[in-house]
């Protein structure tokens, strides 16, 4: 759970960030995808009683967001535990933000067990008070995810 989770917040929140560095117009007036890469920097895991996987864990962390090895902006990610099934199968709730040169995206959604997660961007600030889409995040380490940023106006 803890590596799913770090590194998912971390490739959410980066995605969010290029997607601003991407787009410098006043508001999103087309559909993009980009593709980048997020670092993880700093994240803690709250392990909630019962000790072990079980509703209430947390991990809470913040990172870079790099496009081709430089970096363009921020993130922060929260996500929890909220469904622990049999053999070892748990669902959670995530969301973050990214920080951007011109505003900030949100983003929001499911996440389970496995290296690969879609989340809904929720919504933004500044150039992108009208961004909606989603984010793809694959996992390629504890620190480090591909992410597909689709926005549409």
């Amino acid at each position: 759970m803890k590596r799913t989770l770090v590194t998912l917040g971390i490739a959410i929140a980066a995605s969010l960030t290029v997607a601003g560095w991407a787009n410098g117009s006043p508001d999103i007036s087309a559909p993009q995808t980009m593709h980048f890469t997020t670092v993880l920097e700093q994240a803690t895991v709250v392990d909630a009683d019962p000790a072990g996987l079980s509703l209430g864990d947390q991990q809470v962390g913040s990172g870079v967001v790099r496009h081709n090895g430089t970096k363009v902006g921020n993130y922060a990610t929260s996500c929890t535990v909220d469904a622990v099934g049999s053999g070892g199968h748990w669902g959670g709730t995530c969301n973050g933000w990214g920080k951007l040169a011109d505003g900030y995206i949100t983003f929001a959604g499911e996440t389970g067990g496995n290296d690969r997660h879609t989340f809904s961007v929720t919504g933004g600030t500044g150039s992108y008070r009208n961004a909606r889409g989603q984010i793809t995040v694959t996992d390629l380490s504890n620190t480090k995810s591909r992410i597909v940023l689709e926005l549409i106006p």
